[in-house]
């Protein structure tokens, strides 16, 4: 009975008050807030390893995979969302971590460590998106 209400309560979106997680935390989790660090951060590394290619001191693995991941994630919504194919969106999720999981220990083998600390946001949301795209897969 009691699940049941909080389950209501936090479905409904109507009291945000009532939203236990709100009241410890102070803030309101969604997926705008990851997108406002992680994107930021996404551009960062964008702009360094730009910096990177200037100086010749960036491997082309690095610059495949993160291209690899960029496409891929792009990719993503139009197969999500307009296409309504979860099986292909399944794929795409998985291609994304597989190039960032690359791309994060590429990065870490040839010692670019700013590159690989920048990065860690985006690899734990992409984990907990190809988990949630697994599961919905499964159930549908």
């Amino acid at each position: 009975m009691v699940s049941t209400r909080v389950c209501g309560t936090l479905s409904s979106g109507s009291n945000p008050d009532r939203d236990p997680f709100r009241k410890r935390v102070g803030l309101k989790l969604n997926s705008y807030s990851f997108s406002v660090i992680i994107y930021p951060l996404i551009a960062v590394v964008a702009v360094y390893m730009s910096y990177l290619i200037y100086k010749d001191k960036l491997p082309v693995s690095v610059i495949y995979a993160f291209v690899l991941n960029m496409i891929s994630n792009v990719l993503f919504t139009p197969i999500q969302f307009t296409l309504q194919n979860n099986t292909l969106a399944l794929i795409d999720i998985f291609i994304v971590l597989i190039t960032l999981i690359a791309f994060e220990v590429i990065s870490f083998k040839h010692k670019l460590y700013p590159l690989f600390i920048l990065m860690i946001p985006y690899t734990l949301w992409i984990l907990f998106a190809t988990f949630l795209q697994l599961t919905i897969t499964w159930l549908n």
